[in-house]
């Protein structure tokens, strides 16, 4: 009587441990799967999101776009009404305030006025101002234009 007391613990054991591989099998795949769910649920939430960013995205940009554009052609505007002003001022007076302004700016509106206009004006600046501006000005056709062939 003794033996069978303990026959019957290890047989339940050997039943109890049976039952729960079976329960863990049973519910392996339920686990995959909700798993999967949860997973595939947290990726169209994500996608809703990147998708949401990239909206505001563009708008922004047709936003800095259309800024930009109108800044182009205030740009544009100006600078044609500056380059007027320019090619209908004497050649003294221009090259008395173009002497004045950032050599880039001289040399970019020398470079958008006409050759008669530009070349009356540069040979009354002096000499050494007259050749630096000379050379941004074909650096910057250079760069408009590419390098030319010799």
């Amino acid at each position: 009587m003794g033996v069978e007391p303990q026959s019957a613990i290890a047989g339940q054991a050997e039943v109890k441990g049976h039952e729960n591989q079976q329960y863990c099998g049973n519910i392996a795949n339920a686990i995959v799967v909700a798993r999967a769910e949860m997973q595939q649920k947290r990726l169209v939430e994500l996608e809703q999101q990147l998708q949401q960013r990239l909206t505001e995205f563009q708008s922004r940009r047709s936003q800095f776009q259309e800024l930009l554009d109108r800044y182009d052609a205030l740009i544009k505007k100006t600078d044609d009404t500056l380059i007027n002003v320019y090619s209908k001022m004497k050649p003294e007076s221009a090259a008395t305030q173009l002497a004045n302004l950032d050599d880039e700016s001289a040399a970019s509106l020398l470079l958008q006025l006409k050759p008669k206009n530009s070349s009356a004006i540069l040979s009354e600046m002096d000499a050494f101002h007259a050749a630096l501006l000379a050379k941004k000005i074909v650096v910057f056709s250079s760069l408009k234009h590419g390098p030319q062939k010799p």
